[in-house]
Order: C-alpha cells, then sequence, then structure tokens
C-alpha cells in the first residue's frame, strides 16, 4: 500500500463521522454543603460544529469562541451556555486567541490563513495569508 493511499483511507474514515456533532464542555467547580470547593465537575455541555479543536475566552470573559474541523468558528455566550453565532472561516481551522481589549479574534485554518474576526459582528473583516498549516497564534500584550 502506497502513503497516498493511507491518507485517503484515513480522509474516507473522517468523513463517515463528520455528520456527528461533539460538544464544548463546561467544567467548574462546585461548592459543596460544607462551603469547600469540589473537584471539578461537567455542569453543562454545549453543542458546536464537528470535531471541535480549541477554545479561547475573550478577555471580558462574556464568550468563548471554539474552532471546529468542519470550517467554522461557534460563539458561546459564556453567561447563559448557548451558541448565539457560527462564523465560517475555511478549512480546518485550528487556533483562536483574542487581542487585549476583545474587539478582534484571530484564526489559524489549515489553508495557509489567518481569519480576523470583528468580535462586534462577529464577521470575518480580513483574511491574511501565512503559509502553510499554521497551528498556534497569540496576540502581543500591547495588541500591535
Amino acid at each position: 500500500m502506497n502513503k497516498y493511499r493511507r491518507s485517503r483511507d484515513y480522509r474516507t474514515a473522517q468523513g463517515k463521522f463528520r455528520g456527528l456533532v461533539l460538544g464544548f464542555v463546561v467544567v467548574g467547580a462546585c461548592i459543596t454543603s460544607t462551603g469547600t470547593a469540589a473537584a471539578d465537575t461537567v455542569t453543562e455541555t454545549i453543542s458546536v460544529g464537528g470535531f471541535p479543536k480549541a477554545v479561547a475566552v475573550s478577555p471580558n470573559g462574556s464568550y468563548a469562541y471554539v474552532t471546529s474541523q468542519n470550517g467554522s468558528v461557534s460563539v458561546i455566550d459564556t453567561a447563559t451556555n448557548t451558541v448565539t453565532g457560527t462564523i465560517d472561516v475555511g478549512r480546518g481551522p485550528h487556533a483562536v486567541a483574542f487581542n487585549p481589549n476583545g474587539s478582534y479574534a484571530y484564526v489559524t485554518s489549515q489553508n495557509g490563513s489567518v481569519s480576523v474576526i470583528d468580535t462586534a459582528t462577529n464577521t470575518v473583516t480580513e483574511t491574511v495569508s501565512v503559509g502553510a498549516y499554521p497551528e498556534g497564534i497569540a496576540v502581543n500584550p500591547n495588541g500591535s
């Protein structure tokens, strides 16, 4: 079997599971009746796009952005634990990070780009080509 055959088989196997919706799990500490914090427990499961990859919480804690391998970013309102929007960012988004004031989110994608999302409108305002398969991303603390 050549290396390309194995690669196609793997993609085919993934394709069979694309219809499944995976969840973003909310974990929090619970206070027991004795006033002590219990171990982290799952408090809620939120359905997001297929194959969630990464999550970042906005600087003010109001929203969580979850990248999914289906090409989207799910926006979760952390106060209500509901998905308030879905943003298409292209093939295979990996990482997400916010600028310091939370006005923009940056998402790396397998297609060799970074999508710049205006968080006020949850729209992609720019797509920057950066080279093949960017993985992680971070924003300078001064926002530049």
